[in-house]
Formats: C-alpha cells, structure tokens, sequence
C-alpha cells in the first residue's frame, strides 16, 4: 500500500519524499521531559493509580464502555477548520444516538424486514427481453427476407425452404444472445461475490466483520480512511470527526467534516479520521440507492465493442448496397430483361436482394462478444482476479507500461521494527518514543505499521495515557495526531509521521547544522532500505483542550520537541523480482511510484532489478531546465524507472502524462491516494487487502497478494484480444467473400444459385464462427494494438482471392462458355489450388 490510505503505511515510509531532516533547533530545547520520567518513576516504586480509560478505537471483538463517551465535539470558532474542508455540525445534534449496536438476531429480524443493502436495478422480464431483441434491426431483416421468400412466387413455386432456413437463423440469433447474455450475467454475478466488501459492524456488543450487503438500520459501523460509506447514517462520537469526500454525490469539491449527528450518505469516500456511524437507511432507501433508482447505469462499450459495431455496421451497409446494384441491374439490364421476357419480377428482385443482406450481415456478432468477455471474465476470477468492468479485459491486452506502488505490492507490507534501530533524542528513552508513537497509531484493525508499533510497545504503559482526540493518518499531511492526558495530568499533543514532516515542525529554519546532522541519519537508514517514522510532541497549556481543533487554534504559538525516529524493515516478495522480469518478457515495462525517500527507493529498485534511474518529486514543484515543454516532459517521463516521493497528485499526473504520450497505461494500487491514477489508468488494478476507495476506482480486483496475478492477467487478455481478432478477420472475409462471389455470378455470368444456398451458407458460417469464443490459441509475447486496417486487408485479400476461385471455377465447368474441360479434371484442380 503506498502512502497508505490509513494512517502508516506511507506515513512511515519515508515514502514522502524526502530527505527529511528532523531536528530540533530552538525548537527542540534539548531539555529532558520529566513529565513521563515522573511517571515511571512512581511506577517503579509502586504506585499505580488506574490510569485513565483510553479512548482509541477497540480491538475487534472488544466490548466497548458505554461511559467512555465524551461530550459534544465544538464546532471551532470561525467555523471552518484550517485545512480546506466544509464543516458540517448540524444545530441540535441528537444526543440521542446511540453506540450500542444491534443483536444479531435483531439484525436477522430486521434483514427481512428491509431487504439487504444493496440496489438491483428494475427487473426487466425475461419474456421482454427476448420481445426486444426481435425488435433489433438484424433480425427485423431476417423476417423480412424469410417472408418475401415464401410470399412472392416463382414458377408458381413458393420457396418454403428459403423460408424455414430464415426463420432458422432469426430464431438462432435471438435465443443464442438471449441465452449467451444470462449466462454471462450469471457468471459475472458469482465473479462479483469473490470481491465481496466488509465492513466492521457492532453485534452483539463486540465489533466483527460483516458484509455490507448485510447491514441494516440500527447496525453501528466503525469508519476509517479509504473507507466507502455503506450506508445512509450519522456519525457518533462527540469528540472527533471524519473528513468525507461526497464530490460524486452532491458536487461538492472539497471534503466535508461530519461531527456528532452529521448525516453520512453511501457512496461518500472517507479520507481522513475514523470513528462510529449509526446506520440508518440501506439499499434502494439510501441516497445512493435512490440516485441509481433514477439512471439506468450502463457500462461503457469499451474499444473492442466499438470496434465490433463498427465492423457490423460497415458489412451491413456495404451488403446493403451490393444489394441496390443487383435490384438495379437485374431490373435494368437488357440480358436480365431478355431472360424475363421483359417482365421482372420486382418481387422476386426484393426477395433476392433482402436475402443477401440477411445471409451477409454478421448475425454472430453479439453472442461471440458477449460470451468470449464473459468466459475471459470467468477464466481470470479462477486466477483470482476480478473484473468489474468487462471491457478492461481487451484493453488489458495492448498495455505496454505498468506502473506499481511499491508497499504491499512490490514488498510483503509485514514490517519489522528493531529496538536497535530506534534513534532518541537527549531526554528521552526507546520505550518513550514506541508509547508515543502508538499513542498515535489505531488499535482498530491496524495497518502494517500500526500493528508492528503496537506489537513492540508496552501496552502498560501505553494505557497510562488517555486519548482524547485522534486524527489518523492521511497522503496529504502525511502525519497521524492525537492528544492525550498523562496520570501526571499534563496535557500532550502527539504526532508520528514522514520524516520530512517531522523535521519541518521541530526544526528552526536557521538550524541548517542540525537538519544536516538528521539528514545524514535518516539517508544512511534509507540506504539500508529502512523505512523511518519520526515522533514528535507539543506540551499543551490549556488544560480545557479535548480535541485537535482546539490545540491547532490556541496552542499553535508551542513549538515541538522531536522525541525520535523508528526505523522499520519491509523485504520485498519472494516472487516479485521473477514476475517483474516476465512481465518485462512480455513486452511490458514497469515504474514504480512510492512516497519513500529517494534512498530506499533505489534500494528496493536494485533489489529487484528495477534500473537505477529513481526520479524524485521536485520535477512535479519545478519542472528543470529543458523539460518545460509538455512533450519533453513526457518523454522524460517514459524513460524514468521510478518515482520517489510521489503524493496522489503526482501519480495521477504520471499516468495521465504516460497516457497523452500515446501509451495504454495500466497502475496498481491500494490506497484511497492510488484511487485518481487508478481511475485515470487505461487499465486500474487494485491489489489484494486495497481499500474500498481504490477498489471502486479499479477494473480489476486482485484476490492474491503481489503482482504474480497481472502476469495471468495480461496473457488471458491477450488470448481473448487474438480470438476477437480472428473472429473479426474471417466475419469481414465470410461476409465479402458470399458478396463479391453472388456479385460476380449475377453481373458477370448473368447467374445466381437460388437464394437458399446462400442462407444455409450463411448458417453453416455463424456456427463455426461462433467457436472463435472458446477457441484455443496461444497467448503473445507483446502488447496487442488494434489495427483494423491491417485486419480489413487481410480479410479483403482472402476473400477476393476466394472470390476469384470459385468464379474460375463456375467458368470452366459451365459448358455454356464453350469451354470443353472435363468437369471432374475441373474439380480436381480447384480441389489443389484450394
């Protein structure tokens, strides 16, 4: 996970870019902080008051206090908070909402009372959905011809076997897509339940993890960042909020802050903070779900369905038209007149030219699009890999660059912290910097990092302190910050973060010889491949403080002591540096965008044999010289093995620039800061563990960690991109072949077989193209770029050349043309030349 959406991952990474120095120049006084000293002290000699109730977050399946509930959160002075983001604190909120959760057998009471959590669309039925295709303008065609052949008579003859071969291929058609699309729901639908979303919900008094399908009103769901809101609800807890993006819903651009009684809607993104929500309204009764109630959502056609329909309407019209030049011909050609003894049958005109549309026009079109997407679909989910959007599968064949993150995708994401590498500054001890740091890290579900914190810290002494406030990590401050109140009763505000961050709030700005000297500390641990956290605090003077709001408005004078830096390890995957050399092997290249230090971030590149040219994010504040233009910046860009440092902006910025330079860009992800450039991406991926926010924005959901799963991924869409292809190339000869060959026979030769030659032709060659979904070619060793022109030629050459054949052939055996050639010598040479 890169900059992790949640608090730590990125946050410690010394992902953020940098160098980040961390010191402390008047800033940092130097002087030892007594308060927790103190602390111990009095617990070495044995006096051990109950510390205070601390307020983060439960374990899950912990019992929640009831009285550890605060009171009502202030809405700050002016208003608005500091950071860009639109408050919202409704007036009167209820003090009513309550925290405790249903049973779970009221849950089940009420799940059959409301109906599960989600919006089907209206059910349209299945007999109106065989009326509609029926009504298409292909088979409309069909029985057309199939009734000017038994109605218009020829030598008082009506052509009934014309008729039932029509009607045949109209039924064919029909059914086959009627039945190749339910199949292809259903098989999507199971597809869809292997990436099914949980949510932690409180049942039962203890909170466990749930399907959000199953929520319903009255259920309390704990929220985090990179977190979609399941439902319709409030927010609970009195002191704290969360910062929502609703910009989807409502337009609203900036993030919006919900405090106590604020109303959460689903489908809003969570981006920072974490907390409580009461469920109130699910399903189609939510915003969401009324929102979708009214538009009829459909999925993009994507490049190979556009391409299929154009190449339908292209033989359809052109068969149209063959079909005017033989009405024409036939009616006003003197041979023609002369053979009917001056009366043509417009009838019979219509009947043939109808006829050749109907046997010409690629009836297997929609069956084989739907059915091989939807076998590709079904192929990869048994490769763990889900797709949400079927299109995604034939752009996923002509990718040419990958771009990854580098935590949890390219690196196991399971840190290790050494109290040997943990750096403390004067006053302080390793044990303090690991209780302050998880003094603001997540009990609740944490990420690799706040697990690895938690784990090496004494919890006995961490619960000496009592959290009153809590903002988890974000990518865009990059630092988690909570404030907390000693046993001693002094009021501390701490926060963790990227070490650029720390540095640039405890250190002077003149201090040039202690930002050097930290410098130097936190490049030799990068170089290592360490991933550095710094951990600093601010003594508050204002006992009344409970929340961060109040301390950022009238503490913001304090300065702050930098306490030390932790250094975590994260080893890359066993499989990655094979998988990246065989996606190399197929053609496509990989860039990695991290937000740690430049250092770590060629480490880990050499490590897995990435390349060495590792830029930094300085090019994205001040382009340098030579690289103003955007072209020369783009190009700079597609020679880059990586980028260090990024934050969301950057990445999106990279893919989009990776893109305009012609390139089909695929970007993997995890995070709720992965989700623009995941969205962006020709093809988005979210990885196995990513947040809902990515996995929204995602084509393809990976159900297995690491990368090896993309490597299956881009060989079955290829083989699905060369099946298309092939169905293509013999639909377009098929289709001009019978044109070009009933052409000749009628102008050339002043000859035609009767038409139901041409419809069993027809038949025979939609069952046979109709194989090209299951087909069993081979995958290809490079990226795969639809070229119509090269596909059109081909597929025009075959069919004159076939063309040319078969009209040899009637030539020479027709003895009317005074050729004396044995019909069976006739035979056994088109036999060879074919």
């Amino acid at each position: 996970m890169e900059e992790p959406n949640r608090q730590a991952s990125a946050e410690a990474s010394s992902r953020d870019a940098s160098n980040g120095q961390v010191a402390s120049g008047d800033a940092q006084s130097k002087q030892p902080y007594t308060g927790y000293v103190a602390y111990e002290q009095q617990r070495d000699v044995g006096l051990q008051p109950e510390g205070p109730k601390n307020l983060s977050p439960p374990l899950s399946g912990q019992q929640v206090p009831k009285d550890e509930l605060h009171p009502q959160h202030p809405l700050p002075a002016n208003g608005v908070s500091q950071d860009a983001v639109v408050c919202v604190n409704p007036a009167g909120a209820s003090e009513e909402i309550s925290d405790t959760g249903l049973t779970t057998a009221r849950a089940d009471e009420l799940l059959a009372v409301f109906g599960p959590n989600a919006v089907k669309p209206k059910q349209i039925p299945e007999w109106q959905k065989v009326l509609q295709r029926y009504l298409r303008v292909t088979p409309i065609l069909l029985l057309v011809a199939s009734l000017l052949s038994v109605c218009v008579e020829v030598d008082g003859r009506r052509d009934w076997l014309s008729f039932g071969l029509l009607l045949f291929l109209c039924n064919v058609m029909v059914w086959a897509d009627y039945l190749g699309e339910r199949s292809a729901s259903d098989a999507i639908s199971a597809v869809e339940k292997l990436a099914a979303v949980e949510c932690s919900a409180k049942r039962d008094g203890a909170y466990s993890p749930i399907n959000v399908v199953d929520l319903v009103p009255g259920d309390v769901v704990w929220l985090k960042a990179g977190m979609v809101v399941p439902a319709d609800g409030v927010f609970i807890p009195p002191h704290k909020f969360v910062c929502v993006d609703e910009s989807a819903l409502t337009g609203e651009s900036l993030p919006v802050k919900k405090y106590r009684g604020s109303e959460l809607l689903s489908g809003s993104v969570v981006q920072r903070g974490e907390g409580p929500m009461l469920i109130q309204r699910t399903g189609a009764h939510s915003f969401y779900g009324k929102t979708i109630a009214l538009l009829a959502r459909a999925e993009s056609k994507g490049h190979l369905r556009t391409i299929l329909d154009t190449a339908a309407k292209v033989l359809t019209w052109t068969a149209v038209g063959f079909a005017v030049f033989l009405i024409f011909w036939e009616r006003f050609h003197p041979v023609w007149i002369e053979n009917s003894n001056g009366n043509v049958n417009v009838g019979i005109l219509f009947k043939r030219a109808f006829t050749l549309i109907a046997a010409v026009i690629p009836a297997a079109m929609p069956v084989v699009t739907t059915t091989v997407l939807a076998v590709g679909a079904v192929a990869m989910s048994k490769e763990h890999a889900v797709v949400s959007r079927l299109s995604a599968i034939e752009e996923a064949a002509g990718v040419e660059i990958l771009c990854t993150d580098k935590t949890g995708t390219l690196t196991l994401n399971v840190l290790s912290l050494s109290r040997d590498d943990i750096c403390v500054e004067p006053g302080f001890t390793a044990n303090q910097v690991l209780v302050f740091a998880s003094l603001a890290a997540t009990l609740t579900d944490p990420d690799a990092l706040d697990a690895a914190i938690n784990a090496a810290v004494d919890m006995e002494e961490r619960n000496q302190f009592e959290v009153l406030d809590y903002t988890p990590f974000n990518p865009v401050d990059k630092r988690a910050d909570s404030i907390v109140r000693s046993k001693t009763g002094e009021l501390i505000q701490v926060t963790k973060g990227a070490p650029h961050v720390i540095s640039e709030l405890v250190c002077a700005p003149d201090d040039t010889a202690t930002q050097q000297h930290l410098k130097a500390i936190i490049e030799e641990k990068a170089r290592r491949g360490l991933r550095t956290l710094g951990v600093a605090i601010k003594l508050l003077d204002n006992d009344a403080i409970t929340n961060l709001d109040e301390a950022s408005e009238s503490c913001s004078g304090i300065t702050w002591k930098l306490v030390g830096f932790l250094s975590l390890l994260d080893p890359p995957r066993p499989d990655t540096k094979d998988t990246l050399e065989r996606s190399r092997g197929m053609g496509v290249s990989v860039k990695m965008l991290t937000g740690d230090q430049q250092a770590i971030a060629a480490e880990t590149a050499r490590l897995l044999g990435l390349g060495d040219n590792i830029s930094g994010p300085e090019i994205f504040r001040t382009r340098p010289k030579g690289l103003e233009s955007d072209i020369a910046f783009r190009e700079y860009i597609s020679t880059v093995d990586g980028f260090s440092g990024v934050y969301p902006e950057h990445k999106f910025e990279i893919v989009d620039n990776l893109q305009q330079g012609g390139c089909l860009v695929a970007m993997t992800g995890d995070g709720v800061n992965d989700a623009p450039a995941l969205k962006r991406a020709t093809v988005g991926i979210a990885v196995s563990g990513a947040t809902e926010a990515a996995r929204a924005a995602a084509d393809i959901i990976l159900l297995e960690p690491g990368l090896s799963s993309i490597i299956t991924v881009f060989s079955l869409s290829r083989q699905i991109f060369k099946r298309i292809e092939a169905y293509i190339t013999f639909r377009i000869h098929g289709s001009f072949m019978t044109l070009l060959f009933w052409w000749g026979c009628v102008v050339i030769f002043d000859y035609e077989y009767p038409t139901w030659v041409l419809v069993l032709v027809a038949i025979i060659n939609d069952f046979v193209l109709m194989s090209c979904s299951r087909d069993n070619v081979p995958s290809s060793s490079k990226p795969l770029i639809w070229s119509m022109l090269q596909v059109s030629t081909i597929a025009l050459l075959t069919a004159t050349l076939m063309a040319v054949c078969m009209l040899l052939y009637i030539f020479l055996s027709d003895p009317k043309y005074g050729v004396n050639w044995n019909y069976d010598f006739v035979e056994f040479i088109m036999v060879r030349v074919h």
